[in-house]
């Protein structure tokens, strides 16, 4: 038996011997795995405020999430809608108007024409036709001031980013220019890394 030991113990040494020629540490080198702690923050981080006073009815995604295509900050609206149909139907009013006095208009200049109504008739249809059409414009001019006042209402979201804070919840009445949310652009960040000095030589 001791002889069968020290054959073996020969032969392992021979194996070594023959294994380790050439062997170079460089070509083979070992990763080494060491845990860093550290924090990450996004390098663009914008904030979305309100655009106008108002009660949020949805502040957006929550806190953590990836922000997905089409979502919003929303204000409640109720009263702006109520405001911008009242304005619509003005207008609608305004145009009628505006397209009979011109039409009265036209038939009072051909009437003057033919010498069958008097001069200050045809200028006081022709004012009437004026003063119809300004007021159209004016009803133009508020349709689209509501319909402006209403997109303030819903601020989009910039897709792919993510929600870092989320500064107002639904119910809260906002100014404008007061933020709601944060987010954050993931693609680029920066990292902040706590190292010792043993760590700093290792990296």
């Amino acid at each position: 038996m001791p002889g069968f030991i020290h054959a073996c113990c020969c032969l392992l040494l021979g194996t070594a011997l023959s294994a380790g020629e050439g062997w170079r540490p460089a070509d083979h080198p070992a990763p080494l795995v060491r845990p860093v702690a550290g924090l990450t923050r996004p390098v663009r981080v914008i904030a979305i405020a309100a655009e106008t006073a108002g009660r949020i009815r949805d502040p957006g995604p929550v806190m953590g999430a990836m922000v997905a295509d089409g979502m919003a900050l929303t204000l409640d609206d109720a009263m702006v809608r109520a405001e911008r149909a009242t304005a619509a139907a003005a207008l609608a009013s305004a145009e009628a108007e505006a397209a009979f006095r011109a039409r009265e208009a036209a038939r009072v200049e051909r009437l003057f024409g033919d010498a069958r109504i008097s001069e200050g008739e045809r200028d006081a249809a022709a004012h009437a036709a004026q003063a119809a059409a300004l007021a159209r414009d004016g009803s133009r001019a508020q349709l689209a001031r509501a319909d402006e006042q209403l997109a303030r209402h819903r601020i989009a979201l910039p897709a792919g980013w993510q929600v870092l804070r989320r500064l107002r919840e639904a119910g809260a009445v906002v100014q404008p220019g007061e933020p709601v949310l944060e987010v954050g652009d993931l693609s680029a960040v920066v990292a902040t890394l706590h190292l010792g000095e043993d760590e700093i030589a290792a990296l």
